[in-house]
Formats: C-alpha cells, sequence, structure tokens
C-alpha cells in the first residue's frame, strides 16, 4: 500500500523525521512540535540524527492525548561534523539507518550543524519512500549560508565570493558554488520537494529555486501547554515582581546579531525602573539591565515564564517565523517585533502586534510604549494573538495542514 492509499484510507503512518541535532534549539523544537501533530493524527514516529548527546529525555511525547506512538530518536553521532569517513559513505550509511525504519515518509529538516551535504538528502530516496525537504531558515536556498541578508548571490548564483563564508555554517569558499548547484538540481524540478515554515521563506525559495516545487506547511504549538494562566502564581515562583510591568524578549542565542540582542539591550536601557525586564535561552546574561534566565528546555517552565509577562518583545532582524512569538500569542501576550521575514504569518500588525522598521530601535521603543501605557490594549491585542494560536496554530490545525500537504503531493 503506498503513501496515497494509506492517506486516503486513514491508515497510520510510519514517519522518519532526519535532522542535525534532534530537538535541540529553534529548528529541533520546530520538529518535536511537527513530531506532535503526526502523533496527534495516530501515526508511528521516530528520529534519526547526527547529535552525540541525549535527546529530549525531558520531552514526554507518549502521551495519552495523541493517539500515535513516539519511537525514539537514533543517534549517529559518527556521521556528524567530526566523520572521518567520506561522504558517500556516511550518505550511503544514512540511507541505511533510514531504511531500517521502515517508513512510509522522511521528512528532513535542519542539517547544517551535521555538516551534510544537500545531496545526503537525496540519498534517502534509495529506502523507496517519499523524502520531503523542511526548510526551518534559508540553507536549503543559499550556498551554505542559512540566512542571506542584504546578499542577493542566491538568486543567479553563490560563489567564492561569498560575503559571510566563514561565519556558521561556514563552508570553503571554493566550495560554495558546487553547493549552490547541488541545491538547485535537488530541489529543482523533479526533485525533493520543500515544505517551508513561513510566505516570506517560501518566496526566498522561489528566488533561489524558480522550477521547485515549494509549499508552506505552518508550524504549530500545544495551545493546551502554551496558554493564559496566574500571572501573580508565576511571578511568585520565578521570583519576579508583581509591583511592575514585565517585558520579556529572547532568542536562541541573543549574542547572534541577527537575533538584535542590542535592540533588546536598548529597550530595557530606555524603560528603566518603569519596568522588570526579563530575558529568555542562551546567553541572556549578556543583556544588560535584564533578568536572565537562560536557556530553558522544559515547556511547562517557558510556559510559566510567558505567563509572568505582560509584553513580548522580538528584536530579530532576520527571522523565518520566529517561535517564541507563537509561543507568546499563545500565552495571550501582545508583541512587539521588526517587521522582517515571516514575522508577520504570526505577528499581525494592529491585531496581536505592533511592528518596527527593522533595526529601527526608536520605532520598536515607540510600539512598546504603546503597550507599556494602555493595559486594556495589552488585553485586546493578546486576546487575539489567543486566537490567531488557537485556530491557525494549534497542534490539530498543523496536523490539518500536513495531512493536506501530504495528500495533495501523494495524489496520483
Amino acid at each position: 500500500m503506498n503513501l496515497w492509499q494509506k492517506l486516503e484510507r486513514r491508515h497510520p503512518l510510519r514517519i522518519l523525521f532526519v535532522n542535525d541535532l534532534g530537538f535541540e534549539f529553534g529548528a529541533g523544537i520546530a520538529t518535536l512540535r511537527q513530531v506532535q501533530s503526526f502523533l496527534l493524527r495516530g501515526d508511528s514516529v521516530m528520529g534519526l540524527c547526527a547529535s552525540a548527546e541525549p535527546i529530549g529525555a525531558y520531552y514526554s511525547l507518549n502521551e495519552t492525548r495523541w493517539p500515535g506512538e513516539w519511537l525514539g530518536f537514533h543517534r549517529l553521532p559518527e556521521l556528524g561534523r567530526k566523520r572521518i569517513c567520506s561522504d558517500a559513505q556516511a550518505a550511503k550509511r544514512l540511507a541505511t539507518e533510514a531504511a531500517g525504519a521502515y517508513p512510509d515518509l522522511i521528512i528532513a529538516g535542519n542539517i547544517h550543524n551535521a555538516r551534510w551535504p544537500v545531496p545526503f538528502l537525496e540519498a534517502l530516496r534509495s529506502c523507496g519512500a517519499p523524502v520531503i525537504a523542511y526548510m526551518h531558515d534559508c540553507h536549503f536556498a543559499t550556498g551554505r549560508c542559512a540566512y542571506a541578508g542584504p546578499c542577493k548571490l542566491y538568486q543567479s548564483g553563490c560563489d567564492e565570493t561569498c560575503p559571510t563564508a566563514h561565519q556558521y555554517p561556514s563552508l570553503a569558499p571554493e566550495l560554495i558554488h558546487d553547493a549552490w548547484l547541488a541545491r538547485r538540481r535537488v530541489f529543482g524540478k523533479k526533485g525533493l520537494p520543500l515544505a517551508v515554515n513561513s510566505h516570506w521563506t517560501k518566496r526566498f525559495a522561489h528566488e533561489a529555486i524558480p522550477d521547485g516545487r515549494i509549499d508552506v506547511v505552518h508550524y504549530g504549538v500545544d495551545t493546551d501547554v502554551f496558554s493564559p494562566g496566574d500571572k501573580a502564581e508565576a511571578r511568585r515562583r520565578l521570583g519576579i515582581p508583581e509591583d511592575r510591568l514585565v517585558i520579556l524578549g529572547g532568542a536562541v542565542n541573543l549574542q547572534d546579531e541577527r537575533k538584535g540582542g542590542v535592540h533588546l539591550e536598548k529597550l530595557l536601557e530606555h524603560f528603566g525602573n518603569r519596568v522588570h525586564g526579563i530575558v529568555l535561552r542562551a546567553n541572556s546574561d549578556g543583556i544588560s539591565g535584564a533578568h536572565a534566565i537562560g536557556l530553558v528546555s522544559r515547556q511547562r517552565t517557558i510556559r510559566l515564564i510567558f505567563r509572568a509577562a505582560d509584553i513580548f518583545v522580538n528584536t530579530s532582524i532576520e527571522e523565518a517565523f520566529g517561535q517564541m512569538m507563537l509561543e507568546a500569542a499563545a500565552c495571550g501576550l501582545p508583541i512587539v517585533a521588526f517587521d522582517t521575514g515571516g514575522v508577520s504569518d504570526i505577528a499581525r500588525e494592529g491585531i496581536n502586534s505592533h511592528l518596527a522598521s527593522v533595526g529601527n530601535t526608536e520605532e520598536l521603543i515607540k510600539a512598546t510604549e504603546f503597550f507599556v501605557r494602555d493595559a486594556a490594549a495589552r488585553e485586546r491585542f493578546g486576546h487575539e494573538g489567543r486566537r490567531i494560536a488557537v485556530h491557525e496554530f494549534s497542534l490539530a490545525r498543523q496536523a490539518e495542514h500536513w495531512t493536506r500537504y501530504l495528500m495533495d503531493l501523494a495524489k496520483p
């Protein structure tokens, strides 16, 4: 029975997720939530990654509310960044391991930390199952970078003149053009389909690979977990003042220039003692004037932090989607952000957010000031954000999006 027949008859699928770091960091969390959506559909799901570390020990995926079964991650650290075998040998090993899962479908996401060339994904086709590449950032559409910034080489041909070749994920300049050509071949006409996380990512991918099959399958979030709650109780548990307005900011790594930590620092400096600033996730202690919480993995702890806040501020100057904004919306927080990339898919100007011009700190402060001064607006915008999250970005909605996408992809 092929994929189309199983989908049409609503039979459970065996799905294999392949990526670099399992459930770690932003793309890993997005993968976790995609897994949850397939479990909600009733499918059996497993993972394969290059991480050497224990993965997701703090995530409970075999819950009674999900009829599917999580079969765990299989780790292949020997195929990661320090591998000593050739690319051809590594690709063959990866395909062999994938075939051992007997998948009906393979979804491959971030691979740049593992330093896997894109043709590794093509090798997965030898399993006989359809392979979908999921774009969490722009890596599958450029010669090497996750975000291109002002560079437009990805449209005409990334090459040795790449202005950021030394930055993560780095690649020797002389290898960049061949890597760009490989993407054109692997994801171009009759190649692997690309599923992407936002309408902006789709436009970017089409500019790079005009003849590719590229469709949006939005992220989702567990809106039962990420939900509004008792603000006073959350603050007591976290040791946060109950008598001041709380602004929450954060990113996977605020020392990454792309995440705009400098803008968050200036914003908190502007408000001073009028607010209590909280900064969440890696390198948060580098933001002066803020209560640094650091990298937290437990979803219910993250929910507690959102419940303690009044406003969420996203300072990324490049963003394919922005999961923390989705978490904030689900928890009923109004959002302030730079209007960049896929931000507006979830942060909608005048509805659940106010957006500022990219990199304009003064506009960001002005938008935040609006919410600082107006409690009714905070409540109104927060309510709308919760409505958007529940109706458009819940796990159930994500499962529906994947089902519709797969039916269209597999249709004879």
